[in-house]
């Protein structure tokens, strides 16, 4: 959790320092987001499970809806992994190859500017 916010605070801050107009207002509550989901992620998820394992509380995960649903489970996850490893490679082998042929980039990724004129010539 900590190593993908740090990456993202890190990107938020390039933005923030090579951006202009609206992307450093992005960036800026893209950097607020970040630091108040870590603040609630830590600190507040902590104080609350402070609080319920002092007063010798258990979780209650399961209602009773749940709980019939997980009596019997049994997950076939590593039976089915050539399934996915199949999926991957063709989500991989599309992602690829829509980055050679298929993006059409707009005015953001190039390197150019986006100028609009109106006349009020009659």
């Amino acid at each position: 959790m900590l190593d993908a916010h740090v990456t993202t605070l890190l990107t938020a801050f390039i933005l923030l320092y090579f951006g202009l107009g609206p992307v450093k207002g992005f960036a800026t509550t893209q950097i607020l987001g970040i630091l108040l989901s870590l603040f609630c992620g830590i600190l507040v998820s902590r104080l609350i499970t402070d609080f319920w394992t002092n007063k010798n509380r258990h979780f209650n995960y399961f209602t009773a809806i749940s709980k019939r649903i997980f009596k019997h489970a049994a997950f076939k996850f590593i039976e089915y992994r050539k399934v996915a490893y199949g999926i991957s490679v063709v989500v991989l082998i599309l992602g690829v190859g829509s980055f050679f042929h298929g993006f059409r980039y707009g005015v953001e990724f190039r390197a150019a500017a986006a100028i609009s004129l109106t006349s009020t010539n009659q």
